[in-house]
């Protein structure tokens, strides 16, 4: 009776607590490849949502804005106050009435243009919706002006 019993401490190489810090271990490990992962989640979800985000607000507006009908530029409205005449403001920006589109017009670029010129002392680019143009400009007021006179050429 004995003899056929082993003792089962002796047989074990490791203690009973190694089995525990074994799951510790384990359990950690696990924890953290987790808390990696529900970061990765985290970060790719709002990164993902902005590139899909902007590439659809891109097509919403070319095709519900930029390129509608509604919009078309119909008037432009060009008053003018000083040495520059109307005909000069129009053919200056270009703009074309019936063919162009007023939201997709770029007053960033016009402004530029109309600070480019040494006539003009104020202007004003304004957008009514849905399809006119107003440009309000003051001409600047000369100081002196020089007259050159031809004499006789020959």
């Amino acid at each position: 009776m004995w003899a056929g019993k082993k003792n089962k401490r002796s047989e074990q190489t490791e203690t009973p607590f190694s089995d525990v810090q074994t799951t510790k271990k384990k359990k950690k490990r696990t924890r953290w490849l987790w808390r990696l992962f529900w970061c990765l989640i985290l970060i790719s979800i709002p990164v993902s949502a902005y590139y899909l985000g902007i590439s659809t607000l891109d097509e919403l507006l070319e095709k519900t804005v930029y390129t509608n009908r509604i919009f078309t530029v119909r008037t432009v409205d060009v008053k003018t106050f000083g040495g520059i005449t109307e005909k000069q403001v129009r053919d200056f920006l270009g703009i074309q009435e019936y063919k162009d589109n007023l939201m997709a017009l770029d007053l960033k670029m016009y402004r530029r243009r109309l600070d480019k010129l040494s006539g003009i002392e104020n202007y004003k680019l304004k957008r009514v919706i849905p399809d006119t143009l107003k440009v309000e400009i003051h001409g600047r007021t000369p100081l002196v002006r020089c007259l050159v006179w031809e004499t006789d050429p020959e």
